[in-house]
């Protein structure tokens, strides 16, 4: 995911194949593409937490990248509450 967000982010020449598909959604394609950057960084370290977890032997570490995830769910979800209490 991140190769491919920064792919897409970098390459000028790929909102040509995009604007044959959607035109004028530049900002739109832009904000995927940070996106799937942003995603793909958090898979990254998610993972290397948890191989040092498991190589160290470490509960507590393991215990971290468990929650991890359903933690940025919750975060992510209360946030979509929020603006859609505030319009």
């Amino acid at each position: 995911m991140l190769a491919i967000g920064i792919w897409l982010f970098v390459d000028p020449d790929i909102l040509k194949l995009i604007d044959f598909v959607v035109s004028d959604e530049s900002e739109l394609f832009h904000a995927a593409a940070i996106l799937l950057i942003a995603l793909g960084a958090f898979v990254i370290i998610v993972s290397l937490l948890g191989f040092i977890g498991v190589i160290m032997e470490r509960p507590v570490i393991l215990g971290i990248v468990s929650r991890l995830p359903s933690a940025l769910v919750l975060i992510l979800r209360d946030s979509s509450q929020l603006q859609q209490n505030l319009q």
